[in-house]
Protein backbone atom coordinates (compact mmCIF):
# COMPACT_ATOMS: atom_id res chain seq x y z
CA UNK A 1 0.00 0.00 0.00
CA UNK A 2 1.47 3.77 -0.91
CA UNK A 3 1.32 4.88 2.35
CA UNK A 4 2.24 8.70 0.85
CA UNK A 5 -1.47 8.76 -0.48
CA UNK A 6 -2.78 9.29 3.01
CA UNK A 7 -2.97 12.04 5.65
CA UNK A 8 -4.07 10.55 8.48
CA UNK A 9 -5.58 7.15 9.68
CA UNK A 10 -8.41 5.72 11.97
CA UNK A 11 -8.56 2.63 14.53
CA UNK A 12 -11.27 1.80 16.21
CA UNK A 13 -12.00 -0.98 18.77
CA UNK A 14 -11.79 -1.41 22.53
CA UNK A 15 -9.47 -1.28 25.74
CA UNK A 16 -7.06 -3.79 23.58
CA UNK A 17 -6.70 -0.39 21.03
CA UNK A 18 -7.04 2.04 23.46
CA UNK A 19 -4.13 0.82 25.32
CA UNK A 20 -6.15 -0.04 28.72
CA UNK A 21 -3.99 -1.18 31.14
CA UNK A 22 -1.34 1.42 31.01
CA UNK A 23 -3.37 4.11 32.58
CA UNK A 24 -1.97 7.11 34.78
CA UNK A 25 -2.53 6.49 38.46
CA UNK A 26 -4.79 9.53 38.82
CA UNK A 27 -7.18 7.18 36.44
CA UNK A 28 -6.62 3.82 37.81
CA UNK A 29 -5.94 2.68 41.20
CA UNK A 30 -3.99 -0.63 40.14
CA UNK A 31 -1.34 1.50 38.47
CA UNK A 32 1.76 -0.84 36.66
CA UNK A 33 3.97 2.53 35.82
CA UNK A 34 6.54 2.26 38.62
CA UNK A 35 7.22 -1.96 37.59
CA UNK A 36 7.76 -0.98 34.15
CA UNK A 37 9.81 2.24 35.40
CA UNK A 38 11.87 0.07 37.87
CA UNK A 39 12.17 -3.30 35.45
CA UNK A 40 12.89 -1.26 32.22
CA UNK A 41 13.57 2.55 33.04
CA UNK A 42 10.85 3.72 30.68
CA UNK A 43 8.01 5.87 31.44
CA UNK A 44 4.72 7.83 30.04
CA UNK A 45 2.04 10.18 30.75
CA UNK A 46 -0.98 7.80 29.95
CA UNK A 47 -2.49 4.79 27.43
CA UNK A 48 -3.21 7.43 24.86
CA UNK A 49 0.81 8.00 24.72
CA UNK A 50 1.73 4.45 24.37
CA UNK A 51 -1.09 2.29 22.39
CA UNK A 52 -0.17 0.89 18.99
CA UNK A 53 -2.16 3.57 16.94
CA UNK A 54 0.10 6.19 18.52
CA UNK A 55 3.32 4.07 17.99
CA UNK A 56 2.20 3.05 14.28
CA UNK A 57 1.96 6.86 13.66
CA UNK A 58 5.34 7.11 15.38
CA UNK A 59 6.80 4.75 12.75
CA UNK A 60 5.22 5.79 9.35
CA UNK A 61 4.85 9.77 10.24
CA UNK A 62 1.16 9.65 9.68
CA UNK A 63 -1.34 10.96 12.60
CA UNK A 64 -3.66 8.74 14.17
CA UNK A 65 -7.39 9.10 15.03
CA UNK A 66 -7.55 6.66 18.01
CA UNK A 67 -11.57 6.48 19.24
CA UNK A 68 -11.16 3.33 20.55
CA UNK A 69 -13.12 2.74 24.53
CA UNK A 70 -12.32 0.01 27.46
CA UNK A 71 -15.16 -2.32 27.37
CA UNK A 72 -16.63 -0.85 23.91
CA UNK A 73 -18.98 -3.73 21.49
CA UNK A 74 -19.16 -4.05 17.96
CA UNK A 75 -21.90 -2.21 17.74
CA UNK A 76 -19.48 1.45 19.23
CA UNK A 77 -17.27 0.59 16.86
CA UNK A 78 -19.62 0.71 13.84
CA UNK A 79 -21.67 3.86 15.32
CA UNK A 80 -18.38 6.16 15.94
CA UNK A 81 -16.64 4.88 13.16
CA UNK A 82 -19.52 5.74 10.32
CA UNK A 83 -19.92 9.21 12.55
CA UNK A 84 -15.67 9.87 11.90
CA UNK A 85 -16.44 9.26 7.98
CA UNK A 86 -19.42 11.37 7.76
CA UNK A 87 -17.45 14.39 9.65
CA UNK A 88 -14.50 13.60 6.82
CA UNK A 89 -16.41 12.69 4.27
CA UNK A 90 -14.11 15.22 2.10
CA UNK A 91 -11.26 13.45 3.28
CA UNK A 92 -12.54 9.71 2.51
CA UNK A 93 -9.80 9.37 0.32
CA UNK A 94 -6.92 11.02 2.66
CA UNK A 95 -7.55 8.55 5.24
CA UNK A 96 -7.35 4.68 6.05
CA UNK A 97 -9.16 2.71 8.94
CA UNK A 98 -8.17 -0.33 10.87
CA UNK A 99 -10.92 -1.84 13.22
CA UNK A 100 -11.37 -4.18 15.77
CA UNK A 101 -14.31 -7.10 14.94
CA UNK A 102 -14.92 -6.81 19.33
CA UNK A 103 -16.99 -9.69 21.18
CA UNK A 104 -20.41 -8.89 21.42
CA UNK A 105 -20.62 -9.36 25.11
CA UNK A 106 -20.58 -5.33 25.08
CA UNK A 107 -23.30 -3.33 24.03
CA UNK A 108 -23.36 0.60 22.90
CA UNK A 109 -27.07 1.67 24.78
CA UNK A 110 -28.05 5.48 24.41
CA UNK A 111 -29.60 6.93 27.19
CA UNK A 112 -32.27 9.27 26.76
CA UNK A 113 -32.57 11.61 30.29
CA UNK A 114 -28.25 12.56 29.48
CA UNK A 115 -28.28 12.30 25.74
CA UNK A 116 -25.41 9.62 26.22
CA UNK A 117 -24.47 6.85 24.96
CA UNK A 118 -23.19 4.23 27.46
CA UNK A 119 -21.12 1.32 27.19
CA UNK A 120 -22.64 -1.86 28.91
CA UNK A 121 -20.58 -4.80 29.23
CA UNK A 122 -21.53 -8.39 30.43
CA UNK A 123 -20.15 -11.85 32.15
CA UNK A 124 -20.77 -15.16 30.35
CA UNK A 125 -20.84 -18.73 32.19
CA UNK A 126 -19.81 -21.35 29.72
CA UNK A 127 -21.05 -24.33 31.63
CA UNK A 128 -24.57 -22.84 32.26
CA UNK A 129 -24.87 -20.69 29.36
CA UNK A 130 -26.04 -17.71 31.31
CA UNK A 131 -24.87 -14.13 30.35
CA UNK A 132 -24.88 -11.52 33.27
CA UNK A 133 -25.21 -8.08 33.38
CA UNK A 134 -21.71 -6.61 34.34
CA UNK A 135 -21.48 -2.53 34.21
CA UNK A 136 -22.70 0.28 32.54
CA UNK A 137 -20.72 3.21 32.32
CA UNK A 138 -19.89 6.01 29.83
CA UNK A 139 -15.99 5.40 30.05
CA UNK A 140 -13.86 3.35 31.81
CA UNK A 141 -11.33 4.64 34.73
CA UNK A 142 -12.83 8.62 34.31
CA UNK A 143 -13.12 9.61 37.90
CA UNK A 144 -15.62 12.51 36.31
CA UNK A 145 -18.50 9.81 35.30
CA UNK A 146 -17.67 7.59 37.83
CA UNK A 147 -20.17 8.56 40.93
CA UNK A 148 -23.27 9.12 38.50
CA UNK A 149 -22.58 6.15 36.46
CA UNK A 150 -22.99 4.05 39.76
CA UNK A 151 -26.51 5.23 40.52
CA UNK A 152 -27.70 4.28 36.91
CA UNK A 153 -26.96 0.36 37.30
CA UNK A 154 -29.88 -0.65 38.39
CA UNK A 155 -31.43 0.91 35.32
CA UNK A 156 -29.21 -0.75 33.04
CA UNK A 157 -28.98 -4.01 34.52
CA UNK A 158 -33.38 -3.57 34.03
CA UNK A 159 -32.54 -2.85 30.42
CA UNK A 160 -30.42 -5.86 30.10
CA UNK A 161 -32.35 -8.34 31.67
CA UNK A 162 -35.12 -7.50 29.17
CA UNK A 163 -33.92 -6.23 26.01
CA UNK A 164 -30.49 -8.18 25.73
CA UNK A 165 -29.35 -11.56 24.45
CA UNK A 166 -26.40 -12.93 23.01
CA UNK A 167 -27.23 -14.80 20.08
CA UNK A 168 -29.20 -11.89 18.48
CA UNK A 169 -26.46 -9.27 19.85
CA UNK A 170 -24.14 -11.49 17.81
CA UNK A 171 -26.40 -11.43 14.45
CA UNK A 172 -26.71 -7.59 14.66
CA UNK A 173 -23.33 -7.02 15.16
CA UNK A 174 -22.30 -9.06 11.88
CA UNK A 175 -25.37 -7.53 10.07
CA UNK A 176 -23.79 -3.85 11.01
CA UNK A 177 -19.97 -4.55 10.70
CA UNK A 178 -20.88 -5.96 6.95
CA UNK A 179 -22.95 -3.05 6.37
CA UNK A 180 -20.20 -0.85 7.22
CA UNK A 181 -17.30 -2.16 4.98
CA UNK A 182 -19.19 -3.18 2.39
CA UNK A 183 -19.73 0.72 2.57
CA UNK A 184 -16.28 1.78 3.36
CA UNK A 185 -15.19 -0.99 -0.20
CA UNK A 186 -18.23 1.22 -2.44
CA UNK A 187 -16.56 4.74 -1.52
CA UNK A 188 -13.32 3.02 -2.49
CA UNK A 189 -12.45 4.03 1.69
CA UNK A 190 -8.95 2.15 2.46
CA UNK A 191 -10.52 -0.27 5.59
CA UNK A 192 -8.30 -2.91 7.60
CA UNK A 193 -9.97 -5.70 9.59
CA UNK A 194 -8.91 -7.55 12.42
CA UNK A 195 -11.44 -10.46 11.08
CA UNK A 196 -14.62 -11.18 9.19
CA UNK A 197 -17.71 -12.16 9.63
CA UNK A 198 -19.15 -16.39 10.63
CA UNK A 199 -22.50 -15.85 9.52
CA UNK A 200 -23.57 -13.13 7.11
CA UNK A 201 -21.50 -12.93 4.12
CA UNK A 202 -18.31 -13.91 5.32
CA UNK A 203 -17.21 -14.45 1.76
CA UNK A 204 -17.90 -10.93 1.22
CA UNK A 205 -14.65 -9.83 2.95
CA UNK A 206 -11.46 -9.57 0.84
CA UNK A 207 -8.46 -11.65 2.59
CA UNK A 208 -6.33 -8.50 1.63
CA UNK A 209 -8.38 -6.27 4.39
CA UNK A 210 -7.90 -8.53 6.91
CA UNK A 211 -5.25 -8.02 9.23
CA UNK A 212 -2.68 -10.41 8.95
CA UNK A 213 1.09 -10.89 9.39
CA UNK A 214 3.70 -12.78 8.02
CA UNK A 215 4.78 -16.31 9.62
CA UNK A 216 1.49 -15.89 11.75
CA UNK A 217 0.46 -19.24 13.51
CA UNK A 218 -3.06 -17.70 14.96
CA UNK A 219 -5.69 -14.61 14.34
CA UNK A 220 -3.57 -11.25 14.50
CA UNK A 221 -5.50 -8.62 16.37
CA UNK A 222 -3.59 -7.14 19.29
CA UNK A 223 -5.36 -9.08 22.32
CA UNK A 224 -4.34 -12.61 20.55
CA UNK A 225 -0.77 -11.27 19.00
CA UNK A 226 0.67 -10.21 22.28
CA UNK A 227 -0.68 -12.80 24.00
CA UNK A 228 0.49 -15.38 21.89
CA UNK A 229 4.30 -13.53 21.78
CA UNK A 230 3.80 -12.95 25.64
CA UNK A 231 3.96 -9.44 25.66
CA UNK A 232 0.95 -8.81 27.97
CA UNK A 233 1.01 -6.95 30.76
CA UNK A 234 1.30 -9.80 32.84
CA UNK A 235 4.64 -11.56 30.89
CA UNK A 236 6.51 -8.13 30.62
CA UNK A 237 6.26 -7.10 34.00
CA UNK A 238 7.11 -11.18 34.97
CA UNK A 239 4.08 -11.37 38.04
CA UNK A 240 4.24 -13.59 40.62
CA UNK A 241 0.98 -15.52 41.92
CA UNK A 242 1.81 -12.92 44.36
CA UNK A 243 1.29 -10.14 42.40
CA UNK A 244 -2.37 -11.60 41.26
CA UNK A 245 -3.86 -8.31 41.68
CA UNK A 246 -2.14 -6.74 38.92
CA UNK A 247 -2.52 -9.33 36.14
CA UNK A 248 -3.68 -8.17 33.29
CA UNK A 249 -3.58 -9.54 29.92
CA UNK A 250 -4.03 -6.34 27.74
CA UNK A 251 -0.87 -5.84 25.39
CA UNK A 252 1.60 -4.16 27.25
CA UNK A 253 4.07 -1.03 26.81
CA UNK A 254 5.93 -3.38 25.18
CA UNK A 255 3.17 -5.22 23.28
CA UNK A 256 2.19 -2.08 21.84
CA UNK A 257 5.03 -1.17 20.08
CA UNK A 258 5.63 -4.83 18.91
CA UNK A 259 2.35 -5.05 17.54
CA UNK A 260 2.87 -1.57 15.86
CA UNK A 261 5.99 -2.69 14.26
CA UNK A 262 3.91 -5.52 12.94
CA UNK A 263 1.07 -3.69 11.53
CA UNK A 264 3.24 -1.03 9.86
CA UNK A 265 4.87 -4.29 7.96
CA UNK A 266 1.48 -5.04 6.75
CA UNK A 267 1.08 -2.42 5.75
CA UNK A 268 3.99 -2.26 3.26
CA UNK A 269 5.77 -0.01 5.27
CA UNK A 270 9.86 -0.23 4.01
CA UNK A 271 10.93 2.84 6.54
CA UNK A 272 12.59 2.13 9.75
CA UNK A 273 11.00 1.10 12.77
CA UNK A 274 12.90 3.24 15.53
CA UNK A 275 11.19 2.47 18.68
CA UNK A 276 12.02 1.97 22.25
CA UNK A 277 12.91 -2.03 22.71
CA UNK A 278 12.50 -3.98 25.46
CA UNK A 279 15.81 -4.13 27.79
CA UNK A 280 15.70 -4.53 31.51
CA UNK A 281 17.62 -2.30 33.84
CA UNK A 282 20.62 -4.29 35.73
CA UNK A 283 22.52 -3.01 38.95
CA UNK A 284 21.29 0.33 37.58
CA UNK A 285 22.35 -0.34 33.94
CA UNK A 286 19.65 -0.75 30.83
Amino acid sequence: MDLSKYDYFYVNGSSFTEGCGLESADKKEICVHPFYKELYGVEWKDKSDVNYGTRLSQIIGIPCYNDARCGAGLDRVVRTTYDFIQKNWKDRNKFFIILEKVDPFRADVYYKPMDEYFIVTSTHNKQKDITHFQYATRRYYEPSVKEEDEKLQPKFRNWFDNHFDIEEKYLQDERAFIGLYSFCKLNDIKIFVYGGNSIYFEDCFDTNDIVKFKNSKGYDDPYNWCLRNELTITHELELTQKEKKYWDYHPGYFGHIEYAKQLANFLGWEGKLNLPIKKKIINGLI
